[in-house]
């Protein structure tokens, strides 16, 4: 495992805050190490914790490759990034490992049928579930933004 610095850029940090320690296992093949290289970044930052050498950051580092929903094209992101984070897919990573290991096409056939039973049932069982209470709809509501904020 690679332990990188995390950079902290967020402007609205300042002198004086809490700034704990950061680190994030680089990106690896998920079947080549980033679980224990995960695993291990994650006790050694318990364990200076535990000793009392203060809070610390662990960083996973993820990438959205679609737009938020499917009313955004995505367009502000230049092709050549989604391209290069679509090369570090960790699906297409773990299926090519598989492949590799000359796993049948047929178990991974298998596997994605089984994903896709998972998602389609847990997609059923949403349209399914009854609507919110519009009583509940202003709860927890951080704030309601007031006429500044309508356009």
């Amino acid at each position: 495992m690679r332990e990188q610095p995390v950079r902290d850029s967020a402007p609205h940090r300042k002198e004086g805050c809490f700034q704990p320690e950061g680190c994030g296992p680089a990106r690896t093949d998920p079947l080549r190490g980033r679980k224990k290289a995960t695993r291990t970044a994650r006790s050694r930052l318990a364990e200076r914790a535990r000793t009392g050498d203060g809070p610390a950051l662990l960083e996973a580092e993820t990438y959205r490759h679609f737009g938020h929903s499917r009313a955004d094209p995505a367009t502000y992101r230049p092709p050549e990034e989604v391209e290069k984070w679509l090369g570090h897919d960790p699906l297409d990573i773990a299926r090519g490992r598989l492949t590799d290991l000359r796993v049948p096409a047929e178990t991974l056939a298998d596997a994605d049928e089984r994903a896709r039973d998972v998602v389609q049932r847990a997609v059923d069982a949403a349209k399914a579930a009854p609507g919110p209470d519009p009583r509940e709809a202003l709860t927890d509501v951080w704030a309601d933004g007031g006429a500044a904020w309508r356009t």
